[in-house]
């Protein structure tokens, strides 16, 4: 039954898809400073830039653009994990599970990006811990997205308020010169809001 609902009056389970990498990607990734190793004040550089990037406030920087960046600040073995809530109206809750590699959540992203129109998020990062060689972080993270998405309703396009709010431990390196995100292990609640009629 809900998965006849999501199929009829949220067109497909590719935008919910596309949702949730929009909004792993919020938490992950940065600018990378000129430096040779990984710092406190860095670290919340790199996330908070990415979070300007990624939501559309970066006007010089393209689709092919962001693509390049992702392809340098992932690390070729990065590892992207999340259990993912669906909170639809007048429906149970649903849950289900996702794993991507690099070139996965790339090509996701890609396809997510203009999925949400009135786009605006805030993030908070929880805790840091640098090892003692300056090489690796463990960060801590939690975030709240909020955006329309269009749905069809009957012949019609509506846009739903969404929101989506996150938790996320990843793992960050100082290699090849620059911050890399290695893994990120997340849970992630989406809630969408009923149509206006």
């Amino acid at each position: 039954m809900v998965g006849d609902f999501i199929n009829k009056k949220y067109r497909s389970g590719m935008q919910h898809k596309n949702l949730f990498l929009l909004t792993f990607f919020l938490f992950i990734c940065g600018i990378s400073p000129a430096r040779a190793e990984l710092t406190e004040e860095a670290i919340k550089d790199f996330i908070h830039k990415t979070t300007e990037i990624s939501s559309g406030h970066v006007e010089s920087m393209s689709p092919e653009d962001i693509s390049a960046y992702l392809d340098t600040h992932l690390h070729k073995k990065a590892r992207f994990k999340s259990a993912v809530q669906y909170n639809i109206p007048g429906f149970p809750t649903q849950e289900t599970s996702m794993s991507l590699n690099k070139e996965e959540y790339i090509q996701g992203l890609e396809q997510g990006a203009n999925a949400l129109s009135d786009y605006d998020t805030d993030i908070t990062i929880k805790s840091i811990k640098i090892s003692k060689d300056g090489k690796r972080a463990t960060v801590q993270t939690t975030g709240i997205e909020r955006g329309s998405l269009p749905m069809a309703n009957g012949t019609q396009t509506e846009f739903v308020p969404v929101e989506g709010s996150s938790s996320c431990n990843q793992i960050l390196k100082w290699e090849d010169d620059v911050i890399q995100m290695y893994s990120a292990i997340c849970s992630t609640v989406v809630t969408f809001q009923p149509f206006s009629n």
